[in-house]
């Protein structure tokens, strides 16, 4: 999907907003907040239907701990779609079921496998408690939000085990207000690609473009001449499929002409409607894999 920049310019010209200044006009941050609500929307609508299309998994190492943290970009904290856990590297992944709240009781560490877990608010619990063993959990996790690009990192550092020390930035048009709005902040490469996320900071120098960091978080990949853009979890291009671009660009334009009280805001919902059942009718028909049929005979091979 294209730079999240050229969807609000082609919204601004689709609903005749082109004439903006500080002090009238619709803002940039605002057409960026109806393109998010967008995405926001549709993303759960597809849920509903087909929960198992922005599922994720992660290994989690089991020590004992009465709870385990789930991933931060988890779906509603705690939108899990499957758990198994084995109890060495060699063993077979054992499926776990769903368990409630209320048996959520204090269990003694057991050497026996865990046969369910509970989901509570971005953490989980296994029953019985095991001393070790691994856990998969494929989860439903949020899609990137999004937002325009406010700097370029011109220099960074790491220490010995490539945890980010140090970050500056590029001065000339640094948007210090728009990432201060928010405690973290995420930088992409051009094409929208996280390079890293999570780095919560308290502070940038508009003068220097150094980046007083809160977090060290982990890096993988260089970071010279990223893109800085706000938020724990976002890019400057949508995850979602292209096909729904024209999605995000009608809602957006919905929203700004009912903004300005346009007569054609009806039509344009309606618009919407149509789409948006459209996209989430083409998910529900999705498949994890072709379903073979069940053999029920056990005897079949005795004839």
């Amino acid at each position: 999907m294209r730079n999240v920049k050229y969807l609000i310019e082609e919204i601004r010209e689709a609903t005749e907003n082109q004439d903006v200044s500080e002090f009238s006009g619709i803002q940039d941050r605002e057409i960026l907040r109806y393109i998010n609500d967008a995405q926001e929307r549709i993303q759960s609508e597809i849920v509903k239907k087909s929960p198992k299309v922005f599922t994720k998994e992660v290994i989690i190492d089991v020590d004992g701990s009465e709870y385990y943290d789930l991933p931060y970009d988890i779906l509603l904290g705690n939108k899990i779609t499957d758990v198994k856990y084995r109890y060495t590297p060699s063993s077979y992944w054992d499926r776990l079921e769903p368990d409630y709240v209320a048996n959520n009781a204090n269990l003694d560490l057991h050497d026996a496998s865990p046969c369910t877990y509970i989901r509570l608010a971005g953490r989980i619990a296994l029953r019985p408690r095991p001393r070790r063993g691994q856990l998969r959990v494929t989860y439903v996790a949020n899609i990137p939000s999004l937002d325009l690009g406010r700097g370029v990192v011109t220099a960074s550092s790491v220490d010995a085990d490539s945890n980010l020390l140090s970050l500056t930035l590029n001065t000339v048009n640094l948007d210090v207000d728009a990432l201060a709005r928010r405690s973290y902040l995420t930088i992409v490469n051009v094409h929208g690609d996280i390079l890293l996320d999570q780095v919560k900071f308290d502070n940038i120098d508009a003068g220097t473009g150094v980046v007083t960091l809160a977090s060290n978080p982990a890096v993988t990949v260089p970071l010279l001449n990223g893109v800085i853009v706000s938020g724990k979890k976002t890019s400057t291009h949508s995850s979602l499929d292209e096909l729904i671009e024209r999605y995000l660009i009608g809602y957006a334009n919905m929203k700004v002409l009912q903004r300005d009280g346009s007569q054609e805001f009806q039509i344009q919902f309606q618009l919407v409607q149509i789409m948006e059942q459209e996209i989430v009718d083409s998910y529900a028909g999705i498949s994890d894999d072709i379903a073979l049929i069940p053999d029920i005979d056990e005897g079949f091979d005795e004839f």
